[in-house]
């Protein structure tokens, strides 16, 4: 051990090396062909019967000419428009015919860098597999680039220029020029030049394509429930004679130093928030060396303990500012920006500031505390070991996504059992003030930027000046050193007698149990071993704020906003994550217009510490006044930006028109929010959950029956039940159903967000609510084939269902939403309704009925897999007094629909009774 510790003291004190220093993971089939086209295989049974695959290549934007802007995104596009072995629409029509549907199933984009092509294929016959993957490599070698297809593309992208109109996007142009400043980021957006998408020759697309997808180039990631010699054979089989045609040079995209700190201020109409943000450039370092993970473990440390203070700060509501932040900005292999990042109350927004520097200077002079530290590094540690515990049903994307970074950054790719061993030396030789060190980082005073974004009707932002200023006084003031200790107290100190079970019941087709205790409460246990050491919980009952008068509505409103800053006994929040890492385990409550109740998440280490905080959450939530005040005066800060917002009397007309201008659904004010005390949320919070024992509770996970038993027993046997008939309380409150439109108009606009959402009454059942997503995934895929890909009005159109009730009254909601040129929105309404009717009479490819249905059946096969799919089928089930076992008669459901089913659906449901929204925006 010594002589082990010894050489890796040397490898840490040694001078950085380029070559990676870490061995691969064995579990890894890498290699490179002839070619030098990398590949990554993996063997992985989550999910089950499901290969992920991604063609990667690194090039995109930056490796365009002048001439050039926009079209490696276009080539991107181009990928699904025919290639040598699959003309035409070949590949999206063979990729349907499996059950797989674009966007979900697969996809691709382009950035500054690379250009990514993504599959999900289902592994039930190896023909599809294989046939994947000559997909992909005709995408890589053997694209046809039509004419017909370019100037297709070239008007869908002209559409998907249009999306990125708005204020998000003006602020993302205008920040562009200081964090690019003077490098070649700055004229490469992955999307393009308009004028070059308008007016580009074929040859300009094709001499790209022909120069940069180069083998040498790419990277093959295909991880999942295969083979990994027979994906190994597949992959020379299709790529083994793609031959590298040109020596490609990359041009040099390194951000260079800045000669002055910059300054930035942005202002815009509809801005919704005051940031104020430093920005600080240096170089990006791979993960690709002992000295250089080093680093990367000590920017974990600090994030983790400036996170836990701020919290602290805003837990105690002890400052000017709404919340702050560290965090790295990665820009590419070469450059990143290291960020401090304050969200400001329009009131105070000078002192805002000036708290958030006083909170960073506090670190600065006199920084981190060694009992920090080391609960930082036993909480890093204590993550990585529970992420070794769950490797084996961790997800192929998951692996994907790490060993792409290894593709562009080099970066380690040992698995988790050496990750660990790795940390813990790291860890052992990390300081206080190798923190210290990386924290001052941030506020060097060089290589800087400050911006401030805000709405542009605030006018007494601060100049750089008057930041000057600030910080000089923040540099002389009177700091008071910060003080740290971990509060351990027992979560529960009283002697709790719980209640026997007193009765069993197994549903045999799904395998929940139904226990009864008791104190009468009804506990669902579903076991799983679909994610190894997770179990989640759910706990409801009838109420919520429905229970209460006008006068009292506001505080039990927003009382589950405000209960989640509450102290659990005697812990507050902050104090809590100390003692427990929420990624491990955590309980808090759930109120809604209908239900109150509780979720929950645990692994097995930390189970009785979660029905510890779940007795906690219906006990003893110590909701104190500095916690009111705190939401109070967020939310009011909020609304008096909000009021000055363009759309805002839109917003309000449509909510009016929404809910019908029912008084309970008011747009909240500022007179709403002063409404809320202290007294009326912890009334509230008292009489909702102190009947524990009348509520249903939901478990599903990897748990074992002979532990969590007697914990049910112990903990949620203690609850009260005061056998109270306290059931939803209609108010009337109904969705409009009648014919309505709400606009929001700027002059000379050019983009038009068109939402067009129905609300009809229907049966809710399983069969129903199948037929409905049948329906709407019809309607999705014809709206996408139709109006983008053959009439190319739109980049993006979608169809899905809203939203579905059955108390207090049975109704779905389903909607459309598009974005669009506004001189194209009757056009595209009138198609949408075209569609429609072809549906109603049955008019419609039949064939995209039955790609449908298997898309579904293997969406629902999908979700069977899932802890989440089961705790909200259960609790839905529960909730709404439906058969259990139905769940798993749901692919005998889809495959019993008929055509003649739909098109009655679709003549149910589809009428001209509906609520159009429609935003028209200038550039």
């Amino acid at each position: 051990m010594i002589r082990i510790l010894f050489i890796f003291l040397i490898l840490l004190i040694s001078p950085v090396k380029s070559e990676n220093v870490f061995p691969l993971d064995p579990a890894i089939n890498y290699g490179k062909l002839e070619n030098g086209l990398t590949y990554y295989i993996r063997e992985n049974t989550t999910p089950e019967n499901k290969v992920s695959m991604r063609l990667y290549v690194k090039t995109g934007s930056i490796m365009e000419e002048d001439h050039q802007k926009g079209l490696a995104h276009l080539i991107e596009h181009m990928a699904f428009n025919g290639s040598k072995n699959f003309p035409k629409k070949a590949i999206d029509e063979y990729l349907s015919s499996i059950g797989l549907n674009l966007g979900s199933h697969y996809n691709a984009n382009a950035s500054f860098f690379k250009t990514t092509y993504k599959f999900e294929i289902p592994t039930d016959d190896i023909k599809n597999v294989e046939t994947a993957i000559q997909i992909l490599a005709d995408i890589a070698k053997n694209l046809n680039l039509n004419p017909e297809a370019f100037e297709r593309e070239r008007k869908i992208v002209e559409e998907e220029y249009r999306t990125d109109i708005g204020s998000g996007q003006k602020y993302y142009d205008q920040i562009s020029k200081y964090i690019f400043k003077n490098s070649r980021l700055l004229e490469r957006r992955p999307i393009g030049d308009i004028e070059v998408i308008r007016n580009f020759t074929y040859e300009d697309a094709i001499s790209y394509y022909k120069k940069w997808y180069q083998p040498e180039r790419m990277g093959l990631f295909i991880v999942g429930d295969i083979q990994s010699q027979e994906i190994k054979n597949f992959i020379q089989k299709y790529f083994g004679d793609f031959k590298n045609t040109e020596k490609t040079i990359v041009p040099d995209y390194k951000i260079p130093d800045f000669e002055e700190n910059q300054f930035f201020t942005y202002q815009d109409a509809l801005e919704e928030d005051i940031q104020f943000t430093i920005w600080k450039k240096d170089e990006f370092k791979k993960t690709n060396t002992i000295a250089n993970y080093r680093h990367a473990i000590i920017g974990y440390l600090v994030s983790d303990i400036v996170y836990r203070r701020m919290q602290e700060v805003r837990e105690l509501n002890q400052s000017a500012f709404k919340s702050a932040y560290v965090y790295d900005y990665q820009i590419s292999d070469l450059d990143m920006y290291y960020l401090f990042s304050t969200s400001l109350r329009q009131n105070s927004i000078n002192q805002g500031i000036e708290d958030a520097l006083t909170f960073a200077e506090q670190v600065n002079r006199y920084g981190f505390l060694d009992s920090e530290l080391e609960l930082a590094k036993k909480r890093r540690i204590d993550y990585l070991k529970q992420a070794l515990i769950e490797e084996n049903t961790r997800t192929s994307e998951d692996f994907i996504k790490e060993y792409i970074d290894h593709f562009i950054y080099d970066e380690m790719i040992s698995g988790l059992q050496k990750e660990i061993e790795y940390s813990e030396n790291i860890l052992s030789s990390i300081t206080a003030e190798d923190l210290n060190d990386y924290f001052n980082n941030h506020f060097e005073e060089t290589n800087r930027i400050i911006s401030i974004r805000a709405p542009d009707f605030i006018n007494n932002l601060p100049t750089e000046k008057d930041i000057e200023k600030i910080f000089q006084k923040v540099s002389q003031k009177q700091i008071e050193p910060y003080e740290f200790e971990i509060k351990k107290v027992e979560l529960i100190k009283e002697d709790l007698k719980g209640s026997k079970i007193i009765k069993r019941k197994r549903f045999p087709r799904s395998n929940i149990i139904k226990i009864t205790l008791e104190n009468g409460a009804d506990v669902f246990l579903k076991k799983t071993d679909f994610k190894k050491d997770e179990i989640q919980l759910k706990a409801f009952s009838w109420g919520g704020y429905s229970t209460v008068d006008m006068d009292k509505l506001a505080s039990a409103k927003y009382a589950e906003d405000i209960l989640n800053y509450a102290d659990l006994g005697e812990i507050s929040v902050n104090e809590k994550e100390n003692l427990f890492q929420q990624n491990f385990v955590d309980v808090f409550p759930n109120i809604s217009e209908g239900t109150e109740g509780v979720s929950g998440k645990s692994n097995n280490q930390n189970l009785e510490n979660m029905f510890k905080m779940l007795y906690l959450n219906f006990t003893d939530l110590r909701v104190k006044q500095y916690h009111v005040d705190r939401f109070k005066e967020n939310k009011i800060n909020q609304y008096n930006i909000d009021k000055e917002n363009p759309q805002h009397q839109s917003n309000l007309d449509y909510r009016k028109k929404l809910y019908q201008d029912h008084p309970r659904t008011m747009y909240p004010t500022d007179e709403v929010f002063n409404q809320i005390n202290l007294e009326d949320v912890q009334n509230f919070y008292q009489d909702r959950f102190k009947d524990g024992g009348s509520f249903d509770f939901i478990i599903v996970g990897d748990f074992e029956f002979e532990t969590i038993e007697p914990l049910i027993e112990k903990y949620i046997g203690s609850l009260s039940d005061l056998k109270r008939d306290d059931p939803y309380i209609d108010h009337g409150i109904r969705y409009t159903k009648k014919r309505e439109y709400n606009e929001y108009k700027e002059e000379d606009a050019k983009k038009a967000n068109i939402f067009r959402v129905y609300f009809k009454e229907y049966n809710y059942s399983y069969r129903d609510k199948t037929k409905l997503y049948l329906l709407m995934s019809i309607l999705d895929k014809m709206l996408f084939d139709k109006v983008r890909e053959e009439d190319n009005l739109v980049y993006s159109i979608s169809s899905s269902k809203y939203l579905d009730n059955k108390i207090p009254e049975e109704i779905t909601s389903f909607y459309i939403y598009y974005t669009g040129d506004p001189k194209n929105v009757d056009t595209i309404n009138n198609r949408i309704d075209e569609l429609i009717d072809s549906i109603k009479n049955k008019e419609f490819d039949v064939q995209i009925f039955k790609d449908q249905k298997v898309a579904l059946k293997k969406d629902y096969d999908a979700g069977l897999k899932t802890n989440s799919f089961w705790l909200s089928s259960i609790l839905n089930a529960v909730k709404y007094s439906q058969n259990i076992e139905k769940i798993t008669y749901l692919n005998s459901i889809v495959d019993s629909i008929t055509l003649n089913e739909i098109a009655r659906l679709a003549k149910q449901l589809f009428d001209d009774q509906y609520f159009v929204s429609a935003d028209y925006l200038s550039e």
